[in-house]
């Protein structure tokens, strides 16, 4: 149910995107507790997938921001970790910046290749990684485009050393 309302949140974005109507609800809020529910909420995904889900958080951090946005941001990343992850668990992390706060998402597996990264915000766009796995290439679109809309930015990397692909949103 959970997964089916994401894609439904997702589509509704697009659609609110495109017509260039999409409003933001902005309140203050526990980013923390936004990554704490997010996380209780893909448990079962995680257990399935046998993966752990680490997470390094602060009570502290505050946002103000739209909290529902920024909830599905959080979870299409979460949950694009699970499901590209090799089974040895996701990370994430908020960071303290000088000027704001940074959400970091990490899962080791299968790199996307380094060629593929210019693309891997573009709507219905799916990497080469993603041929065996569900998915419609709308997530990562989506999440760029609220992120955009709240006055941030996200970026994806590869971390050849540890394996890892990174997502980061800083706010």
């Amino acid at each position: 149910i959970d997964r089916l309302n994401m894609i439904i949140g997702d589509l509704l974005t697009l659609v609110s995107m495109d017509s260039k109507s999409m409003r933001l609800n902005r309140t203050n809020f526990s980013l923390a507790q936004v990554v704490t529910d997010t996380a209780h909420r893909l448990a079962l995904v995680a257990e399935k997938n046998h993966q752990d889900l680490k997470l390094s958080l602060s009570d502290r951090c505050e946002l103000y921001a739209d909290n529902a946005k920024l909830t599905q941001v959080v979870y299409n990343l979460m949950e694009n970790a699970l499901k590209y992850g090799d089974g040895t668990g996701i990370s994430v992390e908020l960071r303290h910046q000088d000027d704001g706060v940074c959400i970091v998402v990490r899962n080791k597996g299968e790199l996307l290749p380094e060629k593929e990264l210019p693309y891997i915000f573009r709507s219905y766009w799916r990497g080469s990684n993603a041929s065996d796995r569900d998915g419609s290439g709308i997530g990562l679109y989506t999440a760029h485009e609220i992120v955009k809309k709240l006055g941030g930015t996200i970026l994806a990397r590869r971390l050849e050393e540890s394996s890892e692909m990174e997502f980061i949103i800083c706010l």
